[in-house]
């Protein structure tokens, strides 16, 4: 009994080192942090072997290099656990010294021919900021609005704002679309015709020009009156 007993006291320590190993090395459960996702406060994520909870809304723009490690403003470290992933994207190259991404752009206005665009201003040096559709600079200025103008009434656009400095240029904003107003147009002179048929009993085109406005009419199957006459003829002008 003696024996049985100092055997049990020695295993006590082994047994409480694997029992704390076991919970540091619990498997990681929440979905692994990825870029490009909006995360709602209190959302946790795994990261690299650890458990992560967001401490406000926010999007992890691509190339912004959110992770949860870098970002103690962002996320709150909840411990170790197995697995947890890392960056689904390869880690950004952006220079230190750059910019930070401008946030929340947005389309203030809209007319046939132009956009005005708002965005909140960017972190640390900023000498200006680009205005992009696609890989395309449409306006550069030096505040947190611009006007993109020139454009068609009635097309479709896409926008990105990165700022820049003299060490370099920022991860692209959130995007935005919108279309331009104004667009088709009905033609001028006669923009329909329908068709007139001149027997039985037709309609007077009078009648139906002061009816509908219509001024123009196709005469259908125009038949013969006796030789090379017609019957009638559609008259509205």
């Amino acid at each position: 009994m003696a024996l049985a007993i100092a055997t049990t006291l020695a295993l006590a320590p082994t047994l409480q080192a694997q029992a704390g190993s076991a919970a540091v090395q619990a498997a990681c459960t929440a979905p692994v942090w990825a870029e490009g996702n909006t995360y709602t406060a209190g959302t946790q994520v795994t990261y690299q072997g650890h458990t992560y909870r967001a401490l406000q809304t926010h999007t992890a723009y691509p190339g912004a290099g959110w992770t949860p490690s870098t970002t103690p403003a962002l996320w709150t470290d909840l411990g170790t656990c197995t697995g947890g992933g890392g960056p689904t994207t390869p880690p950004p190259t952006t220079p230190a010294g750059t910019p930070g991404v401008p946030g929340n752009l947005q389309v203030t206005a809209t007319t046939n021919t132009s956009f005005s665009l708002a965005w909140n201003a960017s972190t640390g040096t900023v000498t200006g900021y680009r205005v992009y559709e696609g890989t395309t600079v449409r306006a550069t200025v030096t505040g947190t609005t611009a006007t993109v103008s020139g454009l068609t009434a009635g097309s479709t656009h896409t926008y990105t704002v990165k700022a820049y400095n003299t060490v370099g240029e920022s991860a692209a904003s959130n995007s935005v679309t919108a279309t331009t107003t104004g667009g088709t147009t009905t033609p001028s002179g006669f923009a329909a015709a329908p068709y007139l048929y001149q027997w039985g009993d037709p309609p007077n085109p009078q009648t139906i020009q002061s009816a509908t406005g219509i001024r123009w009419f196709t005469l259908a199957f125009v038949l013969s009156g006796g030789g090379c006459t017609p019957p009638g003829t559609a008259t509205a002008r």
